[in-house]
């Protein structure tokens, strides 16, 4: 099983949080602690974090504050289909 220092020697440089733990981190306060604690990690880690599955304005301001750096979800936007092939 992987230890978290292999974090440091990984070429990685951004922790995504999953859409489980982002839905309704407003009101689960367990939730919220283990995001809270992915974030700090990659603040430690000198990494960038995504939260997944934003769906609320509430959920998306809960992340700001506890130091989220990016976010992705329907609150932002909905999927949008790619455009069509323009003819040669």
């Amino acid at each position: 099983m992987p230890a978290l220092s292999y974090l440091r020697q990984l070429p990685v440089d951004m922790l995504k949080i999953g859409r489980s733990f982002v839905t309704g981190i407003a009101q689960d306060a367990q939730a919220r602690t283990v995001v809270e604690a992915i974030i700090r990690l990659g603040m430690a880690f000198r990494m960038a974090v995504v939260a997944k599955g934003i769906e609320t304005a509430e959920d998306a301001e809960v992340l700001l504050d506890l130091g989220c750096n990016f976010g992705q979800g329907y609150h932002f936007h909905r999927p949008s289909t790619p455009p069509a092939p323009r003819p040669h």
